[in-house]
C-alpha cells in the first residue's frame, strides 16, 4: 500500500476529522472537543501516515520543558500512538517513532513517553529507558481541618466565566515542584479540563488557585494545582481536609511537605520511558498526572 508520511496538519480539515475519527475508534477520546476549545496548539503536532485521505497511524509529539532537579530541559514528550485496525503488523508506529527521533532528537535534551503494559518491550528498542516513579500518601488524620470547602466553587466548562478562568490559568501556571515538574502544557491542561477531569474542577478566588480532586470515602485524590502564584501547600490542604478524611494521596510531586510518605510504584497503569542523558533522580518523583499526553 502507498502509505505517505504527513506532519503537522492540524488547519487540514480533511486529515484532522480522519484523526478524529481514528483516536474515537481506539481510544474513544472526541479529541474534536480538546480541539473546539482551543486545546490542539503549537505545542502539539501530528506525525502521521495517509492513506488516500484517511489517517492509519498516528504518532504525536508534545513540545515541553521538563524541570528534573531544579534543572530546565528542553523536551519531547510522545504520545496519541494510535494505528488503525486495518493497517496494523506492519511497522508504521515504529517508522513513525524513528522518524520523531532522527527529526527532532538533535533539538530536545529529553524524549519520553508512558507506556502501557501492553508494549513494554517495545519502546527499549529504540534505546527508551525505564525511570520509576513513585507514590505520594500523606497521613492527615491529625492535621488541622476546617470542615468547611464552601471556599471551593466547582467549575463548569460551559460557563464562560468559568472557562476563563481555566484558560487563564493554564496559561500562567506556575510550578509546583522543583523535584520534577512539567511546563509549557497548556494544552494537556485543556485535554484534563474537558476529557479527564471535567467533573472534579474548584476555584478558590481568595489564592486564584484551580484545583483537580476526588474524594473517594475518607481518601482525597488531589491530582493538581494550577496558579498563577507560587501556593503553601499547607494552607491548600487545610482548606480542602474535613474531619472524615484521613489520607491524602497526591499525583504530582509535592516538594517540602512533612511527612509524606513515599514509595515507588509497583506495576504502574502507565510506565515511564526516557530518552536522554539526563540521569534519573535519585529521590522519589512523579511525573504529573495531568502532563501525561
Amino acid at each position: 500500500m502507498n502509505y505517505e508520511l504527513i506532519t503537522d496538519y492540524k488547519h487540514n480539515a480533511i486529515y484532522r476529522k480522519s484523526f478524529f475519527e481514528l483516536v474515537q475508534t481506539t481510544f474513544e477520546l472526541d479529541f474534536k472537543q480538546w480541539d473546539d476549545a482551543g486545546g490542539w496548539n503549537d505545542n502539539y503536532r501530528c506525525l502521521s501516515y495517509r492513506l488516500g485521505s484517511q489517517i492509519v497511524a498516528n504518532v504525536s509529539i508534545n513540545e515541553l520543558t521538563v524541570i528534573v532537579e531544579g534543572n530546565a530541559h528542553s523536551a519531547l514528550q510522545i504520545g496519541t500512538v494510535v494505528t488503525h485496525p486495518d493497517h496494523r503488523n506492519k511497522g508504521l508506529s515504529r517508522q513513525l517513532i524513528e522518524y520523531a527521533l532522527t527529526t527532532y532528537e538533535k533539538d530536545y535534551d529529553f524524549i519520553y513517553l508512558f507506556a502501557n503494559d501492553t508494549v513494554l518491550s517495545f519502546y527499549p528498542k529504540f534505546g527508551f529507558k525505564q525511570w520509576h516513579e513513585s507514590t505520594f500518601v500523606l497521613d492527615v488524620s491529625t492535621y488541622k481541618k476546617s470542615n468547611n470547602t464552601n471556599s471551593w466553587r466547582k467549575l463548569t466548562r460551559e460557563v464562560p466565566a468559568d472557562l476563563e478562568i481555566m484558560t487563564r490559568l493554564a496559561e500562567q501556571r506556575k510550578p509546583l515542584s522543583n523535584q520534577v515538574e512539567v511546563t509549557g502544557r497548556e494544552h494537556l491542561s485543556h485535554f484534563y479540563y474537558i476529557l479527564g477531569f471535567g467533573d472534579a474542577l474548584y476555584y478558590h478566588s481568595e489564592c486564584d488557585a484551580l484545583l483537580i480532586f476526588e474524594i473517594d470515602g475518607s481518601e482525597l485524590h488531589l491530582f493538581d494545582i494550577i496558579a498563577a502564584q507560587p501556593i503553601n501547600l499547607n494552607d491548600i490542604l487545610s482548606s480542602l481536609l474535613t474531619s472524615e478524611i484521613t489520607t491524602v494521596n497526591f499525583y504530582f510531586t509535592p516538594d517540602g511537605l512533612p511527612h509524606v510518605q513515599s514509595a515507588r510504584m509497583e506495576n504502574p497503569e502507565d510506565t515511564l520511558f526516557v530518552r536522554s542523558k539526563i540521569e534519573e533522580p535519585n529521590t522519589p518523583f512523579v511525573f504529573p498526572l495531568t502532563s501525561h499526553a
